[in-house]
C-alpha cells in the first residue's frame, strides 16, 4: 500500500507541473490564471489514468460555496481541464475567477424559495455532478440562520438533486464532527459515531447535514454519493476558526492539557475534491494528512504565546469574549484544546488514491509564513 501511495504522489506532482503551465495560457490572465494555492494546477484523470471511472469531456459540474477558499481554488483547477464542459457556480457572491466555461447563479440556501431556483439552475444547465461546499468555516452566534443554511439549505439542495436525478453528489464535511472526547481512540475511522459536542450548534448542524446525505443516498441508490470529512484546514489563504485561533497573540488554552492535533493544508483539501470529481468513489472518507502535532508546537511554529488557564476560569472568560464577538470561538470548542480528535487516513488512500503532499507540520509552517507576510509586525512575538 505504501509503495502505491508514493507512486501516486510522484505521479500527481509530475502532472501538476505540466498542467500549471497550460493553466496560465488558457485563462489569459496573469491574476486569475494562477491558482491561489501553491501555484499548482491538476490535469484530471483523462490524462492521469489513476484508477476510477473515466468520463468523457462533457461533464457539467455545479459548485455551491464557489466563492469560498475551497470553491475558488477548485474552480481554478477545473478550468484547466477540458473534461468539464461547464462549471456552474452557486453562491451569494460571484467568484473572482472569470472564464468562459464558468456560469454564475446567485443562490441563497436560506431562502425558502431556493428549491425552485436551484431546480431551475440544475435543469437549465444540465448539471450531472454537484459539489456541495456551502458550509460555514467558523461558528456564529446566529444559530437559527446557521441551521437554516447548513441543514435546511442542504435538504433543499438534495431534494432538487433527487428530482433531477443528478449523477454524482460530493459533500464537504469535517473530522471535527467526531468530537474531542476522553475515550476517543488514537485514530478515528469512518465507522466511528459522529458525537460532536452537545452544546455546539456549529458541529451539530454539520452532523445533521451528513444525516441528510445518508438519507439522500438511501433514497437514490443509483447516485454516486461521496462525503469528504476533512481535518481542520490551514494554509496561507485560510480564514476559519482554526486559522483565527492560531493568529491570536495570546490564545487561551487549558492548563495541564496539550492534545495532538491534525491540520490539513488547503491545497491538499482541493486535491481531495479533485480526486472525488475525477473518479467515482462512493462512500465517506477521512481526508487528513500524515503526522500530528502537539498543540503547544503549533503555537511555537506560529510564534504565539498561549495563556493556559484552569477550565473553571477559561470557560467563563471565553464565553464572555464569545458573547461580545471579540473571540469567534464558543466555549464548548475549548474541548479541542483538551482531548484528542485525530482521524485515520487509510480508506482515502486505498480507495481514492489520496495522499496529502503536506504533513500537519508543513501545513502549519506554510500558514505561519503567510501570516507573517501579511502582518510582518507579528514576527518574533514569542521570542
Amino acid at each position: 500500500m505504501l509503495h502505491a501511495r508514493v507512486q501516486g504522489v510522484l505521479h500527481r506532482i509530475f502532472l501538476r507541473r505540466s498542467a500549471a503551465c497550460r493553466c496560465l495560457t488558457r485563462t489569459g490572465s496573469a491574476d486569475y490564471g494562477r491558482p491561489l494555492i501553491g501555484g499548482l494546477a491538476v490535469q484530471m484523470s483523462k490524462e492521469a489514468g489513476i484508477g476510477g471511472t473515466s468520463r468523457q469531456s462533457t461533464e457539467v459540474v455545479a459548485v455551491t460555496g464557489a466563492s469560498g477558499v475551497l470553491g475558488r481554488n477548485l474552480l481554478h483547477r477545473m478550468v484547466c481541464n477540458d473534461r468539464y464542459r461547464r462549471i456552474v457556480a452557486l453562491d451569494l457572491k460571484k467568484p473572482p475567477l472569470r472564464h468562459e466555461r464558468i456560469v454564475y447563479h446567485h443562490v441563497d440556501l436560506t431562502d425558502p424559495g431556493s428549491y425552485d431556483l436551484i431546480s431551475t439552475c440544475l435543469k437549465s444547465e444540465s448539471v450531472d455532478t454537484l459539489v456541495h461546499l456551502a458550509f460555514l468555516s467558523e461558528p456564529t452566534p446566529r444559530l437559527a440562520w446557521a441551521h437554516e443554511l447548513e441543514v435546511i439549505g442542504t435538504l433543499r439542495l438534495f431534494d432538487a438533486c433527487a428530482a433531477l436525478r443528478v449523477r454524482k453528489v460530493i459533500m464537504l464535511s469535517t473530522t471535527c464532527c467526531y468530537g474531542p472526547h476522553p475515550d476517543n481512540p488514537n485514530y478515528l475511522t469512518e465507522e466511528q459515531p459522529l458525537r460532536g459536542l452537545p452544546s455546539c450548534g456549529y458541529l451539530n448542524d454539520k452532523i445533521e447535514a451528513e444525516r441528510q446525505l445518508d438519507r439522500y443516498k438511501k433514497d437514490n441508490p443509483r447516485t454516486v454519493v461521496t462525503c469528504l470529512r476533512m481535518a481542520p484546514l490551514i494554509g496561507p489563504s485560510s480564514r476559519n476558526w482554526v486559522s483565527k485561533y492560531f493568529s491570536l497573540p495570546a490564545p487561551i488554552t487549558l492548563a495541564g492539557h496539550d492534545p495532538l492535533v491534525q491540520l490539513l493544508h488547503e491545497s491538499d483539501a482541493v486535491e481531495a475534491l479533485t480526486l472525488a470529481l475525477e473518479k467515482d468513489v462512493p462512500g465517506t472518507f477521512n481526508v487528513v494528512p500524515e503526522g500530528v502535532l502537539p498543540l503547544s508546537e503549533v503555537f511555537s511554529i506560529c510564534e504565539r504565546r498561549p495563556v493556559p488557564l484552569p477550565e473553571s476560569l477559561a470557560r467563563p472568560w471565553v464565553s464572555a469574549l464569545w458573547l461580545g464577538q471579540i473571540l469567534r470561538l464558543p466555549p464548548a470548542m475549548l474541548a479541542f484544546a483538551r482531548y484528542l480528535c485525530v482521524a485515520d487516513c487509510r480508506r482515502a488512500a486505498d480507495e481514492m488514491g489520496f495522499a496529502a503532499l503536506h504533513s500537519s507540520r508543513e501545513a502549519v509552517h506554510d500558514f505561519a509564513a503567510g501570516f507573517r507576510r501579511k502582518r510582518p509586525w507579528t514576527r518574533g512575538f514569542n521570542r
